[in-house]
C-alpha cells in the first residue's frame, strides 16, 4: 500500500491527512481514548456523574472542531453531541 507524499503548511492539512491515510480511524480512536482517560482521571476526583459530563463536554466539543476541519465524518460528532447533552441532563436530574 502506497501513501501519498505528505507537504504540510498548516496544522489542519496533518489533522486531514491523518485522517485520511487511516481511513477515518484516527481522530475517531483519539476521541474514544481521551474520553477513557478523562472519564477516569475527573471519576477519582468529582461523582461519577459530573465526570461524565465534563469528559462528554470536552469530547464533543472537540468532536465538532474535527468535523469543521474535515478529519471525521457527521455520525461520530453526532454521537459526542449527543453524549454532551445526555451527560449534562443527567445533571440536572440526577440527586447527589
Amino acid at each position: 500500500m502506497a501513501f501519498p507524499l505528505a507537504n504540510f503548511t498548516t496544522p489542519a492539512e496533518w489533522i486531514v491527512y491523518a485522517s485520511t491515510v487511516t481511513g477515518g480511524w484516527f481522530w475517531q480512536l483519539i476521541l474514544v481514548a481521551i474520553f477513557i482517560v478523562s472519564f477516569g482521571a475527573l471519576s477519582g476526583f468529582t461523582t461519577t456523574e459530573r465526570a461524565f459530563a465534563t469528559t462528554s463536554f470536552f469530547t464533543g466539543t472537540l468532536a465538532a472542531f474535527l468535523y469543521v476541519l474535515g478529519a471525521i465524518g457527521a455520525l461520530p460528532t453526532t454521537i459526542s453531541i449527543a453524549l454532551a447533552i445526555v451527560g449534562f441532563i443527567m445533571l440536572l436530574f440526577v440527586k447527589e
